[in-house]
């Protein structure tokens, strides 16, 4: 009787030891809200925004980060975006360029927790790198966890968002 009732409690043991390691496995993409970001979270059921969230986004050749970003589909959202990440409103010169079709960037860091803050001076790996597009009412927070990570998300969001221009030259 008793050897029966060891294996019972080793077979039992087992298994269970088999089902958390594949349930471990398996977890993420049971539960794909896990693996999203804090702002994805913040701002999934705004229905005046469009979210969208992109795990291991490529910023250059070796590096990727997630990023989420946020676009405001009325002016309702764009309010809600300007008060939470602080995004001043332009003067009237920047934004008649705006009403001309050219893009005012803006990026900065801000802290992981609240980005209405400014950045956390004391340990800069405390912020994210937020991109905003005032002509496409659009925010981007890449989830930073290094200081390469930054820069490159930096340089990334000039270089997509830079276009240049033709000088006339008399």
């Amino acid at each position: 009787m008793k050897p029966r009732g060891v294996k019972i409690f080793w077979a039992v043991g087992v298994a269970l030891v088999v089902a958390v390691a594949v349930g471990g496995l398996l977890w993420p993409w049971l539960l794909p809200g896990a693996r999203v970001s804090d702002p994805y979270r913040r701002y999934e059921d705004n229905p005046h925004l469009d979210v969208t969230f992109l795990r291991n986004f490529p910023v250059n050749d070796t590096l990727a980060v997630d990023v989420t970003l946020l676009q405001a589909l009325d002016d309702e959202g764009w309010d809600t975006l300007r008060a939470d990440f602080k995004i001043e409103p332009l003067p009237d010169f920047l934004q008649s360029k705006i009403a001309e079709g050219e893009d005012i960037v803006s990026v900065f860091l801000a802290p992981k927790g609240d980005p209405s803050l400014p950045m956390d001076t004391t340990d800069l790996l405390n912020n994210n790198v937020v991109g905003i597009s005032q002509l496409k009412h659009t925010v981007c927070v890449f989830d930073t966890e290094s200081e390469a990570q930054q820069d490159a998300c930096l340089h990334y969001s000039f270089r997509v968002q830079y276009k240049p221009y033709k000088k006339t030259v008399l």
